[in-house]
């Protein structure tokens, strides 16, 4: 018994070694492993921090740098956000998307064909007048993918950031086609201004007001603003100036 005992003990002894010893290979991995993701991050932030430098000196106001992963999200803020340069960039500072609305004014769309308040095989002439393109066959669909043929208006540079609505549509329309309706593909802010004004007959509502109620409140974003708001109108005349 005392034998049997005592060669169980040792047996017991030897898996608690063992199990010591791998713990402390675990650790010593993990610490590692730690320590190279916090030098990885850190020559990450010296890069940015250089290329924002670089920014910052060719007049840019402000930067501002977001890295997700599986982990999470880490934000870099650099310089200012207005021209003034007297309010600092931070996590909450909201910034013009551009472009990025493109999918907001598609989602209305289609929110509006699933209401059955029109198709996007409809004739944009069903709705506004296109003038002298008003039989040429052009959709809902092709402004949605840039196939109508309709001239950029931002790609002239006679117009201005001050130019209304109407002035860039009537700049637009004045203008021949590209190509026929469907047949290409052309990058077009004529056809997402054409949308909007779409959504707004439909609606009797602003675009404003159908992006704040049909996307910014129904999906919790709090902390989006519409561009025409005074304090981006401020900014914007900062521009201008």
């Amino acid at each position: 018994m005392v034998c049997v005992n005592t060669l169980n003990h040792c047996q017991f002894s030897t898996v608690s070694k063992h199990y010591t010893m791998s713990n402390k290979y675990i650790l010593t991995i993990l610490a590692i492993a730690v320590c190279m993701t916090a030098i990885a991050q850190e020559e990450l932030k010296l890069k940015l921090d250089s290329i924002a430098k670089t920014g910052l000196e060719k007049g840019i106001p402000g930067i501002q740098v977001l890295i997700s992963d599986n982990k999470g999200f880490t934000t870099y803020n650099y310089g200012h956000h207005d021209i003034q340069r007297t309010t600092e960039v931070n996590d909450s500072t909201n910034w013009r998307y551009g472009s990025i609305t493109k999918l907001f004014t598609a989602i209305l769309i289609l929110q509006l064909e699933s209401e059955g308040k029109l198709s996007i095989d409809d004739s944009v002439s069903k709705y506004i007048n296109l003038k002298q393109h008003n039989d040429a066959g052009i959709t809902i669909k092709h402004l949605l993918n840039h196939t109508s043929g309709l001239y950029n208006y931002t790609s002239s540079n006679q117009l201005k950031w001050e130019d209304t609505t109407n002035q860039c549509l009537e700049y637009s329309l004045k203008s021949n086609l590209n190509f026929t309706p469907g047949s290409k593909y052309n990058y077009c802010n004529t056809g997402y201004l054409l949308l909007g004004l779409i959504i707004e007959k439909i609606t009797e509502q602003s675009y404003q007001q159908n992006i704040t109620k049909r996307i910014f409140e129904t999906c919790g974003l709090e902390s989006m603003l519409y561009c025409s708001d005074e304090k981006f109108l401020l900014i914007r005349q900062e521009v201008i100036n």
